[in-house]
């Protein structure tokens, strides 16, 4: 139970007054004995808790390096999320059942995070058809073959063997994706026209090569499974064995699981119109609240957060006219824009040679920022972090970089993803400040410190904050620059125009899911604004119609980051230690910002406290 209100508390003091003094006060050791009591079932609440998670949720299990379930996918249909949504409910009234004043500071913290979360999961699960499953940047059409390249790890045969299994499974999944569409459809929810022709050419691609036609080239899941099975120690004999199963399964289940959803969506195609926002959708304003609620973990409205997006916008833009002395370029924000995109040197060549030189550079800017980092932090987890290329399967979808974390058991590591697909897409000036963001002192070392919190409950190292994460990611990039990072005044540029892009973004998110903008005037403010070019622009403006709320969450939460950083300078004077101030922001893993803002409250009211020499 919550804490009790004051008013109850002076009433229940007043009687006590009133009934004499004479009666003994409570027991110290049976109040500590209550307590242990009350810890220890709350304690046993969350494993149990979060083991129904897991059993839920096969796909979890095997990104966190738990090979139980691994040859299942989740259940994704309409009658899976009403169980899920009767499980958080039940959880969350059965925990209410608990004494929160018996609790110790750490438990309070992992109860309050436990309502919240299962608040926000109650209060999405009303939206539960609005989500576009299927569309051209993170449907299942791409995440499942996705998974399976980049997080089934196979190890021995058995892991094999749950490979082939999955594979098979892929026609009962898309089964119930059919089924969630077909719900969606009724509803009157249909993504918009655009992505049908987008999906359409991904199916096609993901069906090229052996087994699926004549080519003399394996399929990108052939070529995946042969070779993860071809790098363990096999008899030659049960290696031909498993590609056959393989080569068997991909024709029988994952072609004609493709085939029936290729049909399904030519149907849906018909009822889809060129309006890119979710206002027009039944509802459609509330979903977008919940989702920005969801996303940003705060109470602002579209309305605010649009003039949020319109200030940082024009501050950003004046930051950068400021540069332009050191640019060698004067004019416009325009010609500014267009002479930084199109110098003799401003992308690497669009060869493989190109692409491993960015990589190298990436590295490198890593491996130097590293050591610095003891300047703005008290300790830096020592978890390798690989970069690498995106996988060809999600080079169309994937954004330009992204950070995938290492699995608990390491059989994964932590590693730095760029899209290389077009190097058109990246000029040099932004290579520092994506690696800073992804990499150290970024999302890595957030990740990182929160791995390494041992006694941290588990659901808590998994806890959506897009918020936190995607603001620190932001703020860490900036704070490169304080540990020697962007050295180059075109490297600052490249820093201001992440930045820039994301604030943006959230100006054409508010304006087109609740202010009506048409794709084309959501193109247009991203060419009138930054540096993207044409097709960059639409891929921008086309993800953020079908994930509507989520970019938001990476200005919400910087400038939040901004703010508590400049509080706390501003209270403790001379006493304020960077270092002490990261560690109060990282010290409890992700964490919604109405939370961030009390624990980075709590720091300063301690720091200030008489004879207080630390946090």
């Amino acid at each position: 139970m919550k804490p009790i209100s004051v008013s109850v508390l002076l009433l229940a003091a007043s009687a006590a007054l009133l009934g004499g003094c004479d009666k003994p006060g409570p027991n110290p050791t049976e109040v500590a004995a209550g307590r242990q009591q009350e810890g220890d079932s709350f304690n046993a609440f969350l494993a149990k808790a979060w083991e129904a998670r897991l059993a839920e949720s096969p796909e979890l299990r095997s990104r966190l390096g738990q090979r139980a379930d691994d040859n299942k996918w989740d259940d994704v249909s309409v009658e899976a999320l009403d169980k899920r949504q009767f499980r958080i409910r039940t959880e969350l009234a059965n925990m209410l059942m608990l004494d929160y004043t018996k609790l110790d500071a750490d438990q309070r913290e992992s109860y309050e995070l436990f309502e919240n979360e299962a608040e926000r999961r109650i209060e999405l699960h009303r939206w539960r058809l609005y989500p576009f499953l299927i569309n051209p940047y993170d449907g299942l059409h791409l995440e499942v073959p996705a998974f399976l390249v980049n997080v089934h790890v196979i190890r021995n045969d058995a892991d094999a063997e749950a490979y082939v299994a999955r594979l098979r499974g892929i026609q009962p999944l898309f089964q119930q994706v059919e089924a969630r569409l077909a719900a969606s459809e009724a509803a009157g929810i249909i993504p918009p026209k655009f992505v049908f022709p987008q999906v359409a050419s991904d199916i096609r691609d993901l069906l090229q090569g052996r087994p699926f036609d004549r080519s003399t080239f394996d399929s990108l899941l052939l070529e995946d499974f042969r070779g993860k099975v071809a790098a363990i120690d096999l008899p030659q004999a049960r290696r031909i064995a498993l590609i056959e199963s393989a080569t068997a399964a991909l024709v029988e289940s994952v072609k004609p699981a493709y085939d029936s959803l290729s049909r399904k969506l030519k149907q849906m195609e018909k009822k889809a119109t060129d309006d890119v926002g979710v206002s027009k959708l039944p509802s459609g304003e509330g979903y977008y609240r919940a989702m920005l609620r969801f996303y940003t973990t705060s109470d602002l409205s579209p309305g605010e957060m649009h003039e949020m997006g319109l200030a940082e916008v024009a501050r950003l833009q004046g930051e950068i006219l400021a540069l332009s002395e050191r640019l060698d370029t004067t004019g416009s924000l325009p010609h500014l824009f267009k002479a930084m995109n199109s110098g003799p040197d401003s992308h690497y060549p669009d060869t493989e040679a190109g692409r491993a030189a960015y990589l190298k550079e990436a590295a490198e800017r890593l491996e130097a920022v590293q050591p610095r980092l003891g300047k703005l932090f008290s300790a830096t987890p020592d978890e390798p972090l690989v970069v690498k290329q995106v996988e060809s399967l999600q080079e169309r979808s994937a954004g330009k970089a992204f950070y995938a974390s290492a699995t608990v058991d390491s059989s994964r590591p932590a590693t730095y993803y760029v899209n290389l697909a077009r190097m058109a897409d990246l000029p040099k000036y932004e290579l520092e400040s994506q690696a800073y963001h992804e990499g150290w002192p970024g999302q890595h070392l957030e990740r990182s410190r929160t791995r390494s919190l041992k006694l941290l409950p588990a659901f808590r190292q998994s806890f959506p904050a897009p918020a936190f994460t995607e603001g620190w990611g932001l703020y860490a990039a900036r704070l490169a620059k304080e540990v020697g990072g962007y050295d180059t005044a075109a490297a600052e540029y490249g820093r201001l125009v992440m930045e820039l892009n994301r604030a943006a973004g959230l100006v054409v998110d508010t304006g087109m899911h609740t202010r009506k903008w048409t794709r084309q005037q959501a193109i247009q403010y991203c060419l009138d604004n930054t540096p993207m070019a044409r097709d960059l622009a639409a891929e921008a403006v086309e993800q953020i119609s079908v994930s509507p709320g989520q970019i938001a969450a990476h200005t919400v939460g910087l400038l939040r980051i901004l703010e508590l950083r400049q509080r706390a300078a501003s209270e403790l004077g001379d006493r304020f230690d960077i270092r002490e101030f990261h560690d109060a922001v990282l010290a409890n893993g992700p964490v919604p910002l109405n939370a961030l803002t009390r624990e980075v409250d709590t720091y300063i009211k301690l720091k200030r406290a008489p004879g207080k020499t630390g946090p």
